[in-house]
């Protein structure tokens, strides 16, 4: 069995980031530093900055079942870093319909006031203005597919995130 280890990411202080053992990294391993907001790629034997602040991104997970998704809450990610949510898009293929909707440690307030109903197939669908958006290094952000309707076969889910 072969076991490949892609795409490390750590986040700490710069002053943890030079104390790190490098002897486990590769390349291309990154470090986003939480009081710098620097973030930091490992070429062979050095630290390369690659950027002076953390850069707007998104992130989504693609729910998929040939049989139909069904309705589920998903731990999809731990942020890193302080950061802002700032859009949710949905997509949807097959069935006649699903639900979306994000939120914040599990929290009893949700991203999107309402399930946003995603009502059209093969087409990302903006599902609105977003709420309790902050978040800090250690959240963790959920994600609720809700009333599967037809057994849609893939559900999308994209959110935007930019520095705080």
């Amino acid at each position: 069995m072969t076991v490949v280890r892609v795409g490390w990411h750590r986040a700490g202080t710069d002053a943890e980031r030079l104390a790190f053992d490098t002897g486990m990294l590769i390349a291309g391993d990154v470090w986003v530093c939480t009081d710098t907001g620097e973030m930091w790629s490992w070429v062979p034997n050095d630290w390369v900055k690659v950027a002076t602040a953390i850069p707007a991104f998104s992130l989504g997970p693609l729910l998929l079942n040939s049989a139909g998704v069904e309705a589920v809450t998903l731990m999809v990610w731990r942020c890193t870093a302080n950061l802002t949510l700032t859009k949710i898009y949905a997509w949807r293929t097959g069935g006649s319909g699903v639900e979306i909707n994000a939120r914040r440690n599990g929290g009893p307030t949700t991203h999107l006031a309402a399930n946003f109903q995603v009502s059209s197939a093969g087409t990302w669908m903006d599902a609105g203005a977003v709420q309790d958006a902050d978040y800090v290094a250690g959240d963790t952000l959920e994600i609720i597919v809700a009333a599967p309707a037809g057994s849609p076969t893939q559900v999308g889910v994209q959110l935007d995130f930019e520095p705080a």
